[in-house]
């Protein structure tokens, strides 16, 4: 029996490189869906009378003396964003016109629309302390 000589090949210096970035794309999604509950977002703060919203890819601040109404809001449809369950941000359409959402969710409940351009809805799970603060321009 003769054996044959096997040709052997090393693995290219780049090629874990080049995986890993050929796989990064198929991690981003899982990762986009998994953050937002581990993260809390959206999150509300004020600081200093000013309040902001934030979220995983958006932000909005709102000013001291934005006329606030706390009512019920019912989402229409989503125009861009996340319409998970827990975790609803963007921009969608409600009866009264688009609106910057920034909500865990719940709809039909009372949620917080600030008079912004777009109106900015915010649904906190105490909305009556965070107005009071915003208010009193607290930390």
């Amino acid at each position: 029996m003769t054996l044959l000589p096997v040709h052997i090949e090393e693995t290219p210096r780049w090629w874990p490189a080049t995986r890993l970035l050929l796989l990064l794309p198929l991690l981003i999604l899982p990762a986009l869906l998994l953050l937002p509950p581990v993260l809390r977002l959206p999150v509300y703060s004020v600081q200093g009378g000013t309040l902001t919203a934030r979220s995983l890819g958006a932000r909005v601040v709102i000013p001291p003396g934005t006329p606030v109404q706390s009512r019920a809001v019912t989402l229409r449809g989503k125009v861009i964003g996340s319409a998970l369950p827990g975790y609803t941000v963007g921009l969608f359409r409600t009866p009264t016109g688009r609106a910057q959402v920034f909500s865990d969710g719940s709809q039909g409940r009372s949620a917080l629309v600030f008079a912004t351009r777009p109106p900015t809805v915010l649904t906190p799970a105490d909305p009556q302390a965070l107005l009071r603060s915003w208010q009193a321009g607290e930390n």
